[in-house]
């Protein structure tokens, strides 16, 4: 539905941030993300980031990361998906349990477990892994 839409998507949301008042909300971000993700604009998404990081103008939140690891996943792109996960961290956020059971969940979702998996084993001493984060990994295994 919007896999043409994200360059102009894009600009139209500059255009908008000029106008006085206009104030970009965690929301607009997130669609905007998600757009240019369905569009696989993937370097737009990154400038958007890198953008919004030296100009302090707005306060990156871990669900604009969620938007991205599914993006990179509808796009058959698992690995990407990871390094963007562990590049929370160059943009001020420290990826947490959360974070990751929402990615191995849209890794499991979309048929990638064994990369789930090989993530889990790598990240699983650094976090501390719950019932929620087995429970996706062995749905994953059982679907």
């Amino acid at each position: 539905r919007t896999k043409d839409l994200g360059f102009s998507a894009h600009r139209f949301f500059l255009w908008a941030k000029r106008f006085p008042g206009f104030e970009p909300s965690v929301s607009s971000y997130k669609i905007l993300v998600d757009v240019l993700g369905s569009s696989r604009q993937f370097p737009l998404i990154w400038d958007l980031l890198a953008e919004v990081r030296e100009n302090g103008s707005f306060e990156l939140c871990p669900e604009i990361f969620w938007v991205i690891f599914g993006a990179y996943c509808r796009a058959n792109l698992p690995n990407d998906a990871v390094r963007a996960f562990n590049r929370m961290v160059d943009f001020g956020l420290r990826p947490s349990s959360n974070d990751l059971d929402h990615l191995l969940y849209l890794m499991c979702k979309r048929k990638f477990v064994k990369h789930g998996q090989e993530l889990f084993d790598k990240v699983k001493r650094q976090f501390a892994p719950s019932v929620k984060t087995y429970s996706i990994l062995i749905r994953g295994w059982g679907d």
